[in-house]
């Protein structure tokens, strides 16, 4: 499967996109500090630009991608922000679905705060711009310490493609689950 990736940051989502087995048709990233530390962990192509520059990134990618995963700018819809939503000249929501018109990937996938689900712009634009393209369309709340990491990070999924997608399921947590949460000691191999 080939991935175009947009604000790629510095490669977190990109290092689980490839240890997934898929490839990269590019990861675009306009910071170059966070695109140092891509290249300094071997992910390519990476793609030193502005997300809007669509004529650069498919001189990189190509003119398809089977996937589009976007993981659009968070400030808009953040609790801890001014929480502007739509109105925050950062939304990056018209640039990914600009992106999904040119690229016209079989799925999509993106990454924001949990603060978007409590925006009306989600459910009267994002997930209509989605549905208009797309067959199945969905979301997940999940939270990273539910699968291995050492942080309670509540990050939504919005996805959109040709069949119904199930969340993945938990291997870690409490009660019934049989791996505890991972603490930083354990991940740091303090333990």
């Amino acid at each position: 499967m080939k991935v175009l990736e947009l604000f790629a940051g510095a490669g977190g989502a990109a290092l689980g996109i490839e240890r997934a087995g898929f490839k990269h048709a590019a990861l675009v990233e306009r910071d170059p500090d966070a695109c140092a530390v891509m290249r300094a962990a071997g992910l390519t192509p990476v793609v030193e630009a502005d997300v809007r520059d669509l004529d650069t990134v498919e001189r990189v990618a190509g003119a398809s991608c089977d996937l589009l995963w976007s993981s659009w700018p968070c400030q808009p819809w953040s609790h801890a922000g001014s929480r502007k939503g739509e109105l925050d000249d950062r939304n990056g929501w018209p640039w990914t679905l600009d992106a999904v018109d040119r690229f016209r990937p079989s799925w999509f996938i993106g990454e924001n705060v949990r603060g978007l689900l409590s925006s009306l712009y989600f459910v009267d634009v994002i997930l209509p711009d989605l549905k208009r393209r797309y067959r199945h369309v969905g979301h997940w709340l999940l939270d990273a310490a539910d699968y291995g990491v050492p942080q309670h990070r509540r990050r939504v999924f919005v996805w959109a493609g040709p069949a119904p997608l199930v969340p993945p399921t938990r291997t870690h947590g409490p009660g019934m689950f049989t791996r505890p949460w991972v603490t930083m000691g354990q991940a740091l191999q303090l333990d």
